[in-house]
């Protein structure tokens, strides 16, 4: 009993979601999920265990492509995948999710465990360095705008000089 709890003191305590999906013949179904979903994602145990739960806390547009990506999971025995994901609070956090098929002695699949990450603000760092680095070739693109224009205007006056019969050094 003292291991069991020590086991579920650092389960809780690390950052991630840890879980376990049953493979049935309609597809997957949550048979486990950490306590840590409550302190990550503000749901309770008994929330998570729902049928399509997981999918219906998609985000829209990540939904398609993240369910599609199961089937890699199948066939390639283990899968890592970024998707955004609804919190109880209705906002949405990156997640890094990533899962692996346990298999029976014969090869056939029997479960898949994996463990989901916060990368929220490792995403919105990504995002502001790319706004950044966006903004430094905006400049960029300013400057040699400026410079391209100032070649233009002395190329002009020296046409105009050149024309007049007139020729400044």
């Amino acid at each position: 009993l003292n291991s069991n709890k020590r086991s579920r003191h650092i389960l809780n305590s690390i950052p991630t979601v840890i879980y376990e999906l049953a493979i049935t013949g309609k597809g997957f179904r949550t048979e486990w999920i950490s306590d840590s979903v409550k302190r990550i994602l503000g749901y309770e145990v008994e929330e998570a265990l729902a049928p399509d739960w997981w999918i219906d806390c998609l985000h829209p547009d990540d939904k398609e492509a993240a369910v599609r990506k199961m089937s890699v999971l199948m066939t390639q025995g283990h899968l890592v995948q970024e998707y955004r994901f609804r919190s109880k609070d209705g906002h949405y956090l990156w997640i890094q999710d990533e899962a692996s098929v346990l298999r029976e002695a014969g090869g056939r699949p029997k479960e898949i465990v994996g463990f989901w990450t916060n990368i929220t603000e490792h995403k919105q760092a990504e995002e502001q360095a790319a706004r950044a680095s966006g903004q430094e070739v905006a400049i960029g693109e300013d400057e040699l705008t400026r410079f391209n224009n100032r070649i233009a205007v002395r190329v002009l006056f020296a046409a105009l000089i050149v024309g007049s019969g007139f020729l400044i050094l």
